[in-house]
């Protein structure tokens, strides 16, 4: 972390207040302003659904104080899309089988991970997928405590917004926490492999 650079606020566009958090970037060539556009796009998407559940959810732990988000875009210095969406299928993001990379000009991951006093792990995932229109399509999943790390695994259990559970599993953490970069690997309900999402890039208060 010998080139993090503390950032004096995260500015997003709907509900934010204003330099609530500080973030330091890892020795990456994604950046903190990188992850701020995305969150700001997002914030806009979400303002203009009116929706509630798991997107809502999920954007709203950017305001917890202890927050690490976890992030992810492509094509981008990380690599083509398949470079992060190692994904068999995108069935359970509710697509048809059919969709594959062939129709994907661009991704964006988000993953938070918010550790509470009481020792329970709120997190969230955000997949953001852009094909043949030039607007994102967003596919949220959220937990209030369903995460832990137990011997040297972090995995969490998380509800999408048609009902679809996922579980996400990661070994890059040491002890109690995350590493500042992870692969997080998802299954389905039934612990059947679903893909991974290759790198994500930590941003931590």
């Amino acid at each position: 972390m010998s080139n993090a650079r503390l950032i004096s606020c995260l500015i997003v566009t709907v509900a934010v207040t204003a330099c609530s958090n500080h973030w330091r970037e890892s020795n990456s060539q994604l950046t903190v302003q990188d992850m701020q556009n995305v969150l700001a796009e997002m914030d806009v998407a979400q303002a203009q659904s009116q929706g509630t559940g798991p997107m809502a959810e999920a954007l709203a732990l950017k305001e917890d104080p202890d927050v690490s988000i976890y992030f992810a875009d492509a094509p981008s210095p990380i690599g083509q899309v398949p470079n992060v969406l190692g994904f068999f299928n995108f069935a359970f993001l509710g697509l048809d089988n059919t969709f594959g990379y062939q129709s994907i000009t661009a991704a964006r991951v988000l993953f938070f991970d918010a550790p509470q006093t009481d020792g329970s792990r709120k997190s969230a995932l955000i997949i953001g997928i852009k094909s043949t229109s030039d607007q994102f399509n967003y596919y949220a999943f959220y937990s209030e405590k369903g995460a832990e790390i137990a011997t040297g695994t972090y995995q969490a259990r998380l509800a999408g917004g048609s009902g679809n559970d996922i579980i996400v599993k990661t070994v890059d953490v040491s002890g109690g926490t995350l590493d500042t970069v992870i692969q997080l690997k998802v299954y389905d309900a039934a612990n059947v492999y679903l893909g991974k999402i290759s790198t994500l890039v930590g941003f931590k208060n």
